[in-house]
């Protein structure tokens, strides 16, 4: 019995789908079997997922985050080797400044072949969002690989493959990404794609993207979104539909910054990201790689988005291809002007 709800919680983990009946799952195997390590590892994962994405949820999200930790160390007690524990653990090492310990851990979990793509999206998940497309891309095309019925690794790989230039095959990747999802939803990178599209100039790609917003994502009860549409098409509409979106509330922040970052609005989207969640604050750092959106990562205020040691990282060990670091009136900030797909 506590097999069976570990993989059906296991499932919604990976296809990012229901994700309190996911932890209520998980939960029970452990509760029911308290030496499951692998049912612990997941748990962690599906607490921590939760915790900072834009997944609804009836938890709280700062106990969340607690409790995977918590999750995780009991999962590696058990099983030190397990690669999923592993890789989230050396996330979770990442995100409070630990940058070589967390590092180091990640890539200990995907040095030996296991069927769990989630550490090779994970790690590749890092090194895109501090600018190292380079180191990410092949740990996304190897997640994908592994497994591409995950909706999150073929929406990943779309948006690495638009950074790098491969603009049809990302739009084929985060539509598959969509479809996979079967539930509206994973339409993150859809967005950071029209996005950059909308500032390149390219009206046929950001066409196609919108479409599968609005097709597949079913966008048109947030509000604001026909006003955007339009805003794109005809520019002199931009004041009016930034005018009427509405305050930032909680359960909307995060779909308030998708709409800034595509009608270019700097203001809203470093206003809003204070108040995004995980998932919406990454918005913005993987977006800002994309290659119309030299705007976003050349603004001195993104240097405030990124943590602090990553910055101390990026002077130690190189910022991200095609970029340094220059002064400005405004604090310092990144100069990518050599940067190219």
């Amino acid at each position: 019995e506590a097999y069976q709800h570990f993989l059906r919680g296991r499932n919604l983990f990976y296809q990012r789908q229901n994700m309190d009946q996911a932890i209520d799952d998980l939960q029970f195997a452990v509760d029911t079997d308290p030496g499951f390590a692998e049912a612990w590892a997941y748990l962690g994962a599906a607490q921590a997922v939760t915790s900072g994405g834009g997944y609804p949820t009836r938890h709280n999200r700062t106990e969340l985050n607690a409790l995977a930790g918590l999750s995780l160390d009991r999962a590696l007690e058990i099983d030190p080797s397990i690669p999923l524990a592993l890789s989230l653990k050396g996330r979770l090492l990442f995100s409070v400044g630990e940058i070589e310990a967390g590092l180091a851990l990640m890539e200990e979990a995907v040095t030996e072949w296991h069927p769990d793509s989630s550490p090779r999206l994970w790690l590749g998940l890092t090194f895109a969002e501090i600018g190292y497309l380079d180191r990410g891309l092949p740990l996304f095309e190897a997640a994908y690989a592994r497994d591409p019925m995950v909706p999150i690794n073929s929406g990943y790989l779309g948006y690495v493959y638009g950074a790098v230039g491969q603009e049809a095959e990302a739009i084929r990747l985060v539509r598959r990404a969509v479809e996979l999802a079967d539930n509206g939803g994973n339409t993150y990178w859809t967005m950071l794609l029209a996005a950059d599209a909308v500032h390149r100039g390219d009206s046929v790609a950001a066409g196609e993207l919108f479409d599968i917003v609005t097709t597949l994502g079913a966008p048109a009860l947030h509000p604001g979104w026909e006003g955007v549409l339009a805003a794109v098409d005809d520019p002199a509409q931009r004041a009016a539909a930034l005018d009427a979106l509405p305050d930032a509330t909680a359960d909307q922040v995060d779909w308030l910054l998708a709409m800034a970052l595509i009608l270019g609005d700097a203001d809203r989207v470093f206003q809003h990201v204070g108040q995004a969640t995980l998932s919406g604050l990454n918005a913005v750092r993987l977006g800002a790689w994309l290659p119309g959106m030299e705007w976003l990562r050349e603004d001195p205020r993104f240097m405030g988005v990124q943590w602090s040691y990553v910055i101390d990282y990026w002077r130690q060990h190189g910022f991200p291809p095609g970029c340094s670091a220059v002064e400005s009136p405004d604090g310092p900030r990144l100069d990518c002007g050599v940067r190219q797909p």
